[in-house]
């Protein structure tokens, strides 16, 4: 899956949406509640959500068609553990009805009892429910776009690596909700793999690690050929975008 990063140092207000809402509100340096048309976007990950390895496919999976993914495993594993969970049962053929005048024994294989098989549809049930949380819950990770929110500051006022925001939205949430925290003490870092870029924040309360893959990806409206070049690319416009925060980080 694609990814697009748009950066733009001139106000392009036209990209925010005009009805997004913050999970953590912030005031300009007046007190005042930050108007999104005082906003600039930074940068714009457009449904970059996840990359070609590992276990991610499952998160595709689960933005698309979730409820009908667990639906069907629990129908499927209900239906056939209450319907085909058998057991072996000995039972003895009298002398009179064995073939070879002498009392034999064969085995039949029956359903279980009710409650064993009740019993494990209703775990394959709450398994479903927690493989779907479970992914749910993975969606945070994958950033959906990023903003750069940077506010007029008239001269002589706070410093503008005070008041700078991100504002993430990651594919948990709604096009018009997203959670914004303060651009100092954020800082890009390797993946777990070489196509891949993860932001991460300091800010408390915030699950910090965001993806962002990087396989034919385009920045500022140019696709490169290689993640090399597309990685190199962010990073550049990362510095230029925010001079005063961490531009990279090792674990």
């Amino acid at each position: 899956m694609s990814c697009t990063f748009h950066s733009d140092r001139v106000a392009q207000t036209s990209s925010l949406p005009s009805s997004l809402t913050f999970n953590n509100g912030f005031e300009d340096t007046q007190g005042q509640p930050l108007e999104i048309s005082k906003c600039t976007t930074a940068i714009q990950a457009s449904d970059a959500m996840v990359g070609d390895d590992g276990w991610i496919w499952c998160t595709t999976a689960l933005r698309l068609r979730y409820n009908s993914i667990t639906r069907i495993y629990r129908g499927v594993a209900a239906h056939s553990t209450w319907n085909y969970w058998t057991e072996p049962t000995v039972v003895k053929i009298p002398a009179s009805e064995s073939s070879t005048g002498q009392e034999t024994e064969k085995v039949e294989w029956n359903l279980r009892p009710a409650w064993q098989r009740g019993g494990l549809c209703v775990a394959h049930v709450l398994a479903g429910c927690m493989f779907a949380g479970g992914l749910l819950g993975k969606r945070q990770l994958f950033i959906r776009s990023v903003y750069l929110a940077s506010p007029e500051i008239p001269a002589g006022t706070k410093p503008v690596a005070d008041v700078r925001r991100l504002i993430i939205q990651s594919a948990a949430e709604t096009k018009d909700v997203g959670y914004d925290y303060p651009v100092k003490g954020s800082w890009l870092e390797p993946g777990q793999s070489n196509d891949e870029i993860i932001l991460r924040s300091s800010w408390a309360n915030l699950n910090s690690r965001f993806s962002l893959p990087l396989r034919s990806a385009e920045v500022s409206g140019t696709k490169y050929a290689t993640v090399e070049e597309a990685r190199d690319k962010l990073a550049e416009e990362w510095k230029q975008l925010l001079p005063l925060a961490t531009t990279t980080q090792k674990r």
